[in-house]
C-alpha cells in the first residue's frame, strides 16, 4: 500500500509530467482496491484545500495542457463511472471558482485521466486494444469485413483502422476513400473517424472521400441516415451537416464551412465496380482520381488546361484507352513515359478550339 504523503508526490508528478513509467504503474496496481482509490482521492482533495493558502503550491505552466488534459478525459472516460466525479464537481462548485478553477482543473482531471487508463487497461475487454489496420496502395481496391459484418469496399491510396473487436462503440478510423455498408445496430452507433471530420450513423450506406492534402471532404449519402461533423479541442461537436439519401455534404478545408446538395450518387460510388464517372469535372479532379487508379504521376503546368471540365465514363479500361480519350474530348496532348504523364496543349487543336470559342 503506497503511504498517503508518497501519493502527494506522484500526483504533483502527475500534474507536472514528471512521472516515471514504473510509478504510474506502481499507482494504477494500487489502485485496484477500494481502500486505495478512497486514500488517493482524500489526498487529492487535500492538495486542493491546501491550495487555497499557498498560491505556489500547485504551478500552472500554460492553458494548454488544461486543454489538452480535458480533450483527452472527454474522450477517454465517456463511459467510466468513477467516484471521483464527485471530486471534480465540488472543485467546480468551489466559491473561489475564479482563481482555482485552472489549476484545479489541470490537477484534477489528470488524476481522473490516468484513473480512467486504469480502468480502461484492467476492466474493458482486452481485446478492444488490438487493431487493425488495411493499408490499400496506389492502382488497388480492396473489399473488408468489419467485426460487426459491416461491409467497406476500400479505394486506391487508403488506410483503414478498426478494432479487432467493438465495444459500445463501433470507431473506425479512415483516411482516404471507402464505401460503408454499416450493418444496422442502434444500441452501438457507427463512427467514421478522419484527420477532418466525423460522421457518426446507426445503419445506412455511405461513401466517404477523404484524402490527404485534398481542399474538400465529401460525404455521400445513398441510404439512411448520417451526420457529419467536426469536433472542437474539447471534444464538443463544432459543425455539423444531417444528410438524407442522395445528398452529399462538402467540407471546405481551408474555409471549415458545410454545404450540401443533391446528387446522383452512382457517380461517388461506380467506383466499388471498376467504374470511373465524371460528371462536369475538371481535369485537375480528374487527374487526382486516375493517378490513384492506375498508381502514375500526372504532371499539369498549364492552369488554363486544368479548368476543362470532362463528363465521361469509363468501365474498367486501360489507363491508355482513359488517356486517349480525354485526349479526343479537349485540345490536349498527353505523353506517357513509364508511371509519369505529362499534359500540355495540342498546338493545331488549341487554335482551332480558341477560334471556335471567341
Amino acid at each position: 500500500m503506497i503511504k498517503d504523503k508518497n501519493y502527494t508526490g506522484i500526483l504533483k508528478k502527475l500534474f507536472n509530467y514528471e512521472y516515471s513509467e514504473k510509478e504510474l504503474q506502481q499507482l494504477l496496481d494500487n489502485l485496484s482496491k477500494e481502500e486505495e482509490k478512497q486514500h488517493f482521492f482524500a489526498e487529492t482533495e487535500r492538495l486542493w484545500d491546501a491550495s487555497k493558502d499557498n498560491k505556489n503550491q500547485l504551478p500552472v505552466d500554460s492553458e494548454k495542457i488544461y486543454e489538452q488534459v480535458l480533450s483527452k478525459i472527454k474522450q477517454t472516460g465517456e463511459n467510466d463511472k468513477l467516484k471521483p466525479a464527485s471530486v471534480f464537481k465540488r472543485i467546480v462548485c468551489h466559491p473561489n471558482i475564479q482563481w482555482f478553477i485552472k489549476i484545479a482543473a489541470v490537477f484534477i482531471v489528470t488524476a481522473l485521466l490516468f484513473v480512467a487508463g486504469y480502468s480502461l487497461k484492467h476492466h474493458r475487454n482486452k481485446k478492444v486494444l488490438a487493431y487493425v489496420t488495411v493499408e490499400v496502395p496506389l492502382g488497388v481496391k480492396k473489399t473488408v469485413i468489419l467485426p460487426d459484418n459491416t461491409k467497406v469496399w476500400i479505394n486506391a491510396g487508403s488506410t483503414l483502422r478498426y478494432p479487432k473487436h467493438f465495444g459500445n462503440m463501433r470507431t473506425v478510423h479512415l483516411t482516404g476513400e471507402a464505401y460503408f455498408e454499416v450493418t444496422k445496430d442502434p444500441r452501438h452507433p457507427f463512427i467514421v473517424c478522419t484527420p477532418v471530420m466525423n460522421i457518426k450513423v446507426l445503419g445506412t450506406g455511405f461513401d466517404v472521400s477523404a484524402y490527404p492534402g485534398d481542399n474538400q471532404m465529401k460525404t455521400t449519402l445513398v441510404h439512411g441516415k448520417v451526420m457529419v461533423y467536426q469536433v472542437n479541442g474539447d471534444g464538443l461537436v463544432k459543425k455539423k451537416a444531417i444528410l438524407l439519401p442522395g445528398e452529399q455534404s462538402i467540407f471546405w478545408v481551408a474555409g471549415k464551412t458545410f454545404s450540401v446538395k443533391k446528387v446522383n450518387t452512382n457517380n461517388y460510388t461506380a467506383w466499388r465496380n471498376g467504374k470511373l464517372i465524371f460528371k462536369d469535372t475538371p481535369l485537375s479532379e480528374v487527374i487526382k482520381q486516375i493517378d490513384r487508379w492506375y498508381n502514375v504521376k500526372t504532371f499539369v503546368h498549364d492552369e488554363v488546361i486544368e479548368q476543362f471540365d470532362y463528363t465521361v465514363q469509363f468501365d474498367k479500361d486501360s489507363l491508355n484507352c482513359v488517356l486517349k480519350v480525354l485526349q479526343e474530348i479537349t485540345p490536349i496532348r498527353i505523353i506517357r513515359s513509364g508511371r509519369k504523364i505529362f499534359v500540355t496543349r495540342d498546338k493545331r487543336r488549341w487554335k482551332n478550339f480558341v477560334k471556335n470559342n471567341k
